[in-house]
C-alpha cells in the first residue's frame, strides 16, 4: 500500500494483480478499499487494479470538507488514470465512475457499477418518486440536524446495510462507521442534483462502452429505478439483479457477482 497526496488530500491506495489491462476500483462509503480486494483478486491475471480509500475511510487521511466530496474524489481518482481503464465501482465509488464515464469517455474501455446511488436520476425519470425516497431517508435527515451521529448512522445501514443487527455489529466497527457519517452526509447534494451534465445530451450518453449494472433484489426500491434510467442513456448497457442480495452484494454475494463480471468482460473482448 502507498499514502501520497492527491488533490489535496492524504490518499491511500493499493495495487492489486498484474494483468494486461488496467482498472480502477472505488468503494462505497463507511468501508475501504481492502474490502473489494477479494474481488479484484479474482481477475488478477486479467487486471493490473489500483484501488483506494475514500477520504476518511482506510488509511486516507481526515476528509477536510472543503468543497463537494464527490468533485475532489473525482478529482482522486483522475490521479490514477493515465491511459486507458476500466472501472470497478459501489455505491459513492459508483458515483464517481459515473462522473469519470461522463469526463473522459474516450478513456473508459468497460464498467462494472453494483448500485450507484444517484437517486437524482431515478427522480428525472420519475419525478413522483423523490417524495417517497424522501420520506424513506426522513429519519437520516433528522438525526443528522440533530447531530445525533450514531442514530444517524443507524438510519443510514437500515436503508444502505447488509441487514446485520445494530447490536450484532463489533463495537470497535460501530464506532468507526459513527465517526464517519459526516463524510457520507457530506457526499449526498450530489447525489440528489445533476449538478454536472450527467442526464443530459452531453453527460453519459457520451459513454458507448460496455457497462453492466450489478443490484441486489432486495435493495430498497429505488435502486431498480436508478438502474434503469442510468441503462438507459447508453447503448452497451445491461442491468442484473441477484437474488436475495441487498445494497452491499459485491461483498455478500461476491461469487455470484464474480461469475457475472466474467461472463460480461469475455462477451466485451476483455
Amino acid at each position: 500500500m502507498t499514502k501520497d497526496t492527491r488533490a489535496g488530500l492524504s490518499i491511500n491506495h493499493m495495487v492489486l494483480g498484474d494483468g494486461s489491462e488496467r482498472a480502477l476500483m472505488m468503494h462505497c462509503t463507511l468501508s475501504s478499499a481492502r474490502a473489494m480486494a477479494p474481488m479484484a483478486m479474482a481477475f488478477e491475471d486479467r487486471f493490473t487494479t489500483t484501488a483506494f480509500d475514500l477520504p476518511g475511510h482506510g488509511q486516507s487521511g481526515d476528509w477536510d470538507f472543503n468543497g463537494d466530496l464527490q468533485d475532489r474524489v473525482t478529482e482522486v481518482a483522475e490521479s490514477f488514470i493515465d491511459g486507458p481503464i476500466h472501472l470497478i465501482g459501489h455505491s459513492f465509488g459508483a458515483t464517481v465512475a459515473l462522473r469519470l464515464m461522463s469526463q473522459m469517455p474516450e478513456r473508459i474501455k468497460s464498467v462494472v457499477l453494483f448500485e450507484p446511488v444517484f437517486v437524482e436520476a431515478a427522480f428525472q425519470r420519475m419525478p413522483k418518486l423523490r417524495a417517497s425516497y424522501e420520506a424513506e431517508a426522513q429519519d437520516f435527515v433528522e438525526a443528522i440536524k440533530n447531530n445525533d451521529k450514531e442514530r444517524a448512522t443507524i438510519e443510514f445501514l437500515k436503508m444502505w446495510g447488509d441487514g446485520t443487527p445494530w447490536e450484532a455489529i463489533p463495537p470497535n466497527l460501530r464506532q468507526s462507521m459513527i465517526d464517519k457519517i459526516d463524510v457520507v452526509d457530506a457526499g449526498t447534494p450530489a447525489l440528489h442534483q445533476d449538478a454536472h451534465g450527467l442526464l443530459g445530451l452531453t453527460g453519459l450518453a457520451n459513454y458507448k462502452c460496455p457497462a453492466l449494472f450489478i443490484r441486489g433484489a432486495r435493495s430498497i426500491p429505488i435502486m431498480q429505478d436508478v438502474h434503469a434510467a442510468l441503462v438507459a442513456l447508453m447503448p452497451q448497457a445491461s442491468d442484473y439483479a441477484i437474488e436475495g442480495a441487498g445494497h452491499m452484494v459485491p461483498m455478500t454475494h461476491q461469487a455470484e457477482c464474480v461469475k457475472l463480471m466474467q461472463e460480461f468482460y469475455q462477451k466485451s473482448g476483455f
